[in-house]
């Protein structure tokens, strides 16, 4: 019984000329405009005021765009994920003066949002009209009121004396999730410092000042519209600056607070921040973090993809690659697992198989976690009374590296091309042939007009067009393209080889070949655990194992 697709004919020229059979496909590039545009430079955009994430009208009555105007479903995917964004973020507000406002500047052709130098600040406890979208901010739920933590757990006195027993809460959608970390500390370090009668003076203006420049930095670790070719500033050290700075800034100014109330350090939160690599091709490349037991470690919430929200310019190509059940093979893989941190933004995504996904899950993953909720147990023994383990977790170290040593180009991608180009010779031949004799012609009739020999003593590109030789070529890839040969016509069949030379080639620009993953645990006394240990594990992205099936076009 042959499976179902649905196809949507584009009738669009090649891409690839003849002769050049590695020649990249066209990728999808969303362009970054306005205020959401990728920042290269960190620091260098002026701040005035706060421009805030919520879309309402200059009233301050909420403007829904997805459910009233038309245009919604003209924008693309990444102006959608920006839209999204816009709408669902906890610590901005855009305001426009109307719809198409909204929809000019999202499309480029219209004036930013109005600025505005008020902001919503979170409350410890946030009432239904606390926020700026009206709805609970669920980054609280993962710190205490010193901004420490930042996993998205539960601790429950479960087990054997009521001995505490952490778990994974569910991650939730990305929205400003660093821009909320740099709020939370901001507004910790503020309130300890206002209650003292302290917050005044140089003290003010410096907290105030690297408040400022965390936010800058916290909207180039938010995005997530980029383009294949966009770059991140890099620190000294080859870490993306801006988590490296925020870092910096969060623990100056707790350094300040500590200081100006005469206490240790120690007992207020302290930013750890993973290090990320430069993006390729608009996706991550590293990521390494310590989890430290030692300290009141406080770390950016981590976030689940959802294509709905996030389509990176890479992801638009390679799902055309599907399974027979018509399921995309490829998904949006974590680099740093999301319960761990690491957020649905380019710098921490690449494109996996789910095989690689669950490989990576199942074989370093799962330990890591582990790791981290038995230091969690372990810092919370003290909270409920218990004795303090005798060897505690000092930290976990965990590296993952994304390898884009390349694809050699399979013999599959070559194949897809030379039959690409050869039916689209045949397809300009014919009218040459007799003048009713086009590329609207169904599969099943030139099939039969070439076991006819209708179309002899004519070649194209070196091969006679009769049944031997013509079909020879076709037949596979008609296998796979044209099931249905009394309904499909011959420019619908290459149309349809388009698609599938196309991820061919795209697998080969953008997919890894493997993920490369190291970890430790280390106790107090230097010791390591046997358990938590993960050495030189290479998690294989195989892409040439699947074979491909006929892609559904919406």
């Amino acid at each position: 019984m042959p499976v179902t697709h649905t196809w949507v004919t584009t009738g669009k020229p090649t891409r690839r000329p003849a002769g050049r059979p590695g020649a990249a496909a066209g990728g999808v590039v969303a362009p970054a405009s306005g205020l959401l545009a990728l920042q290269r430079a960190a620091g260098n955009r002026a701040v005035s005021g706060v421009v805030q994430r919520v879309v309402q009208k200059p009233n301050k009555t909420v403007l829904n765009p997805k459910a009233s105007h038309q245009k919604w479903a003209a924008l693309t995917p990444q102006k959608r994920t920006q839209a999204y964004r816009m709408m669902n973020d906890f610590y901005r507000v855009y305001r426009f003066t109307d719809a198409n406002h909204f929809y000019n500047y999202l499309a480029g052709l219209g004036p930013p949002p109005l600025k505005v130098k008020e902001y919503w600040r979170r409350q410890a406890n946030p009432t239904a009209t606390g926020t700026a979208t009206g709805a609970k901010d669920p980054f609280f739920e993962e710190h205490d009121v010193e901004a420490a933590g930042g996993f998205g757990v539960t601790d429950k006195t479960v087990g054997l004396g009521g001995a505490p027993r952490h778990v994974f809460l569910e991650t939730k959608k990305h929205a400003s999730n660093w821009a909320s970390f740099v709020e939370l500390h901001h507004e910790g370090v503020v309130k300890r410092l206002q209650d003292a009668g302290k917050y005044k003076g140089k003290t003010q203006a410096r907290i105030e000042a690297l408040y400022a420049e965390c936010l800058q930095h916290a909207d180039v670790m938010d995005q997530q519209e980029v383009g294949s070719g966009d770059t991140l500033v890099m620190s000294t050290d080859g870490a993306v600056w801006s988590a490296v700075r925020i870092e910096q800034a969060v623990n100056k100014m707790w350094k300040r607070v500590a200081k100006r109330l005469g206490q240790p350090r120690g007992v207020y939160a302290q930013a750890v921040l993973p290090r990320w690599g430069q993006l390729h091709q608009g996706m991550g490349t590293s990521v390494g973090v310590v989890f430290r037991g030692d300290v009141k470690q406080s770390i950016v919430a981590g976030s689940k993809a959802e294509t709905a929200q996030f389509m990176p310019p890479w992801l638009e190509e390679l799902r055309q690659r599907i399974t027979m059940e018509a399921k995309s093979q490829y998904i949006e893989g974590h680099l740093l697992n999301d319960h761990l941190g690491g957020t649905a933004t380019a710098y921490n995504i690449v494109p996996l198989t789910e095989q690689a996904n669950h490989a990576h899950l199942n074989l370093v993953e799962t330990h890591v976690k582990l790791k981290v909720l038995q230091m969690l147990d372990e810092q919370a023994l003290g909270r409920h009374g218990k004795s303090p383990v005798f060897d505690p977790i000092s930290r976990v170290e965990y590296r993952v590296e994304a390898d884009y040593a390349g694809w050699h180009q399979r013999a599959n991608t070559k194949k897809w091309i030379d039959v690409y180009n050869f039916l689209k010779a045949v397809i300009a031949l014919l009218p040459t042939v007799k003048a009713k004799y086009t590329g609207a012609m169904k599969v099943k009739k030139f099939h039969d007009k070439l076991l006819g020999g209708s179309f002899m003593p004519h070649v194209v590109n070196g091969h006679l067009l009769n049944y031997a030789d013509t079909w020879g070529v076709l037949q596979e890839a008609m296998n796979v393209v044209a099931w249905d040969r009394n309904a499909t016509t011959l420019e619908e069949a290459l149309d349809r080889i388009d698609v599938i030379s196309d991820v061919w080639l795209a697998e080969e620009k953008y997919a890894p070949v493997a993920l490369d993953c190291n970890a430790k645990t280390v106790r107090a006394s230097g010791d390591e655990d046997d358990d938590g240990k993960v050495t030189g594990v290479r998690i294989p992205n195989q892409i040439g194992l699947i074979r491909f099936a006929a892609p559904v076009r919406e």
